[in-house]
């Protein structure tokens, strides 16, 4: 869905969910895509290798370089092997640089949906913008409110044009709210979005102008040299999307809530955004939103949200290996007067196995508030699924033995198998068996 300018504020809701839709769509293109090419890449490298392997071709050793002699009849084939090997080599290396790109661009359009909403939601903001009209201009609109929408559309075409510095200046200014305060991914977002420039305009070469911005903005690496030229591996892809995600939500949950103080909602989008993290098993950047959602934002809709979002948070923080962080920010929290399913979340974080299975009983019970399924899929069980009090718990509850669906042992396996392709060493142009 492309989303227009409206007069409601609420169309927040849609362009944060189409912005994580979209980012999710590269992240998976990314994830299905390199290992197939990695995969090609090093058969025709190994097609190319046996092929000069072969007894008819002669070999010469080198100090820095081997050097072979084709027959003439055999100089077509040694063609098609070497322009196989090398347009998979250049598809290995130039896909991540587009997807990278790719990713600026989302948060570009997405910046442009939500300044769309934001002008919509701010009475007299057209009227404060530098931008005029003469009166031929004029002329040509139907309405004033065509005439408003253009002027919406002008002053939001300059700020995309903006450096994202300049961008987020030009909001901090104009909406009266602070961006980056806190922000700690704030250099490493200035820092792919200037890499994104040196991909699209000089083939990823560092640039003084490169190493100057991003200096400025904390987010350099020590080993940048004018002159380098910069990749994108998988590592980099990875913490790059993250970057984007994570400062594209909190962008996105910051003008909602200064621009229409509608909490319920903005909430309610906060909770699946962090939910929807840890099912696909992002714990780290779960962990980023859910601590921005509980310790930065000042309010929420009401008590069982702010819980809500505790929850989630503390998960993330236990799934992603912080045990003692979670037990801390957890036990702060008092869940004496709270729902059952709260009491539970808290005893299974706090790693008390008895009492866990205790709540657990009373919530698996058909008026606990805990379905089965929750049990089964819920990521605040998915170390405490691996005890024995789970196990009998689970037993007594639903009258059969707990296991894990075959699907999602598949699953687990097949993504260490990607990230193996992914991460595999040995990318040369030509690799032997």
């Amino acid at each position: 869905m492309n989303i227009r300018p409206t007069d409601n504020i609420c169309e927040m809701n849609s362009i944060i969910r189409r912005f994580s839709s979209v980012l999710r769509g590269i992240h998976t293109t990314h994830e299905i895509t390199m290992p197939i090419i990695a995969t090609l890449s090093i058969r025709a490298d190994r097609t190319l290798t046996k092929f000069l392997e072969n007894k008819d071709i002669e070999r010469e050793e080198h100090e820095t370089k081997t050097s072979y002699s084709i027959p003439f009849d055999r100089i077509a084939s040694f063609r098609k092997h070497e322009k196989r090997a090398t347009e998979l080599e250049v598809a290995f290396e130039h896909l991540p640089r587009a997807l990278l790109v790719s990713i600026v661009s989302c948060f570009d359009a997405y910046l442009g949906d939500l300044l769309r909403a934001a002008f919509a939601a701010v009475p007299g903001s057209v009227e404060a913008s530098q931008k005029t009209l003469t009166l031929a201009q004029l002329t040509e609109f139907n309405s004033i409110e065509d005439a408003r929408r253009h002027i919406i559309e002008k002053e939001i075409e300059s700020v995309i044009r903006e450096s994202h510095s300049k961008q987020f200046d030009w909001m901090e200014n104009r909406f009266a709210v602070k961006l980056r305060s806190g922000l700690n991914s704030w250099g490493d977002f200035i820092e792919l979005t200037e890499r994104r420039n040196l991909f699209v305009h000089c083939d990823g070469v560092v640039s003084q102008q490169y190493i100057d911005v991003c200096t400025k903005a904390k987010g350099l690496k020590a080993d940048a040299n004018v002159g380098d030229r910069l990749d994108v591996n998988a590592e980099y892809f990875r913490r790059a999307w993250e970057c984007v995600y994570e400062i594209g939500i909190k962008l996105g949950q910051v003008l909602w809530r200064k621009l229409s103080g509608d909490l319920e909602e903005s909430d309610e989008n906060l909770t699946d955004t962090i939910y929807d993290l840890l099912v696909e098993g992002d714990y780290d950047l779960a962990a980023r939103i859910g601590e921005f959602a509980v310790d930065t934002l000042p309010k929420h809709a009401c008590s069982l949200n702010r819980r809500t979002l505790l929850v989630n948070y503390c998960i993330a923080l236990k799934n992603s290996g912080r045990h003692e962080q979670c037990k801390d920010r957890i036990s702060r929290e008092d869940m004496s007067d709270a729902d059952l399913k709260f009491r539970l979340a808290k005893a299974v974080l706090m790693d008390d196995a008895d009492q866990a299975k205790n709540f657990m009983l009373k919530a698996g019970r058909p008026d606990g508030g805990i379905e089965r399924h929750q049990f089964e899929d819920w990521p605040l069980f998915k170390q405490f699924r691996t005890t024995i009090h789970f196990k009998e718990a689970y037993q007594q509850l639903f009258g059969e033995e707990f296991k894990v669906s075959s699907s999602q042992h598949e699953k687990s396996i097949e993504k260490e198998g990607v990230a193996a392709q992914i991460d595999s060493p040995g990318r040369s142009a030509v690799e032997s068996s």
